[in-house]
């Protein structure tokens, strides 16, 4: 059975199931890399203002802290009319305005917890389309995965391949990962994206290879025993750390501990 090359969003719109990540490119690769993206059959393409790219994303797309100014800046940057997902991290009161301008066609939030997205369903009228959160098999969150699912929010994961922000090996290079790969005839890249959209998330792979930019959207249906022992691999393992942010938005760690690494980032940067 093939996997699916789209979800569907509780908007009614679709959404492709493997997007293309722009996060952490250098300046000058991102506009060469969309492009790449585009013409390998992409059209999921993930950026966000934190990542300072915006313009170069949206030179790479072909002509054919106020949350309305923030809109038509990234239109203005990316030079398109319209998105059809739209992620905040916050302010959702007035994210949840935006629908119905035309200009955003669906919404959603970002690395959301079930707390917080208990909390904000009490208090808003429309649901989010989407849960952006990061994952992958050593950090699957199966209990905020059932509670999106229950609530028709679909989970976008982030990082699917792991990342080396903390010098740590990825979980594309987990031994195992080889492994499994070779059964199917895959490389570890197109393991992963397999995996995580056969366990009904979109997948947003990030790259600036052109040959692993084609690759990654080439996926299909893992073994059954490769998919579970994927799944075994579970540790609650995050490569994404707080203390960037300096709170603890993912409510697993004491808010004391993020500020000090925080605070201790800041000085290391300054």
């Amino acid at each position: 059975m093939p996997l699916p090359t789209h979800f569907i969003l509780n908007t009614g719109e679709l959404i492709p199931a493997v997007g293309f990540g722009t996060w952490q490119a250098k300046p000058g690769e991102v506009e060469r890399a969309v492009e790449t993206a585009l013409k390998a059959g992409y059209r999921h393409i993930d950026c966000a203002a934190i990542y300072r790219n915006e313009a170069e994303v949206g030179e790479g797309i072909p002509n054919n802290e106020d949350v309305q100014s923030a809109l038509e800046k990234l239109l203005q940057d990316l030079g398109v009319g319209y998105l059809d997902l739209f992620l905040m991290h916050w302010p959702v009161y007035a994210v949840e305005k935006l629908h119905s301008t035309g200009k955003v066609r669906a919404i959603g939030v970002f690395n959301f917890t079930t707390k917080r997205l208990e909390d904000l369903l009490f208090k808003i009228d429309a649901v989010p389309a989407v849960n952006q959160v990061e994952a992958y098999f050593y950090l699957q969150q199966p209990a905020l995965f059932d509670f999106c699912k229950s609530k028709g929010i679909l989970i976008e994961a982030y990082s699917p391949l792991g990342n080396n922000q903390t010098g740590e090996p990825r979980t594309v290079d987990d031994e195992l990962v080889g492994v499994l790969g070779c059964r199917p005839g895959m490389d570890g890249n197109q393991l992963l994206t397999s995996w995580g959209i056969q366990r009904g998330t979109v997948v947003l792979p990030k790259s600036i290879t052109p040959n692993r930019i084609k690759s990654n959207v080439q996926v299909k249906e893992l073994p059954k025993d490769a998919f579970e022992e994927l799944n075994a691999l579970e540790r609650h393992k995050r490569f994404n750390t707080q203390s960037r942010w300096g709170f603890d938005i993912f409510d697993d760690v004491r808010e004391e501990k993020i500020k000090k690494l925080h605070k201790a980032l800041l000085k290391k940067i300054g």
